[in-house]
C-alpha cells in the first residue's frame, strides 16, 4: 500500500475574465477537474431561465485540464452588459 499525501482541494471559481472590445470576445478561465463536467451560463438581466435576458446556456464540455477556458463572441454591437456563471454539472 502506498500512501500519497494529497494537496488541499482546488477552488471551484473564475480565477480570470478578459474582455476585447475589439473582437467583441469575452475570455473566461476558470478551475477545473480533469474530466469534470461543466456549463456555461449567461445573462443580460440576472433574471431567472425563461425570462428576457435571463440565464441561458452558452455550452457544456469535460474539462481535460486543471484550469479550463471558454471563449464567447458576443453579438454585434455588443450588450451593455453580461454576465456569466460557471456549473459543474
Amino acid at each position: 500500500i502506498q500512501i500519497v499525501a494529497a494537496g488541499p482541494p482546488t477552488r471551484f471559481e473564475i480565477t480570470s475574465i478578459v474582455y476585447q472590445p475589439s473582437e467583441n470576445l469575452v475570455t473566461l478561465t476558470f478551475n477545473s477537474e480533469p474530466g469534470g463536467q461543466y456549463a456555461i451560463d449567461a445573462s443580460v438581466s440576472l433574471d431567472a431561465e425563461g425570462a428576457p435576458g435571463g440565464w441561458f446556456e452558452l455550452d457544456d464540455f469535460e474539462a481535460t485540464e486543471a484550469s479550463s477556458t471558454y471563449e464567447d463572441s458576443l453579438p454585434d454591437p455588443a450588450p451593455p452588459r453580461r454576465y456569466y456563471r460557471i456549473r459543474q454539472l
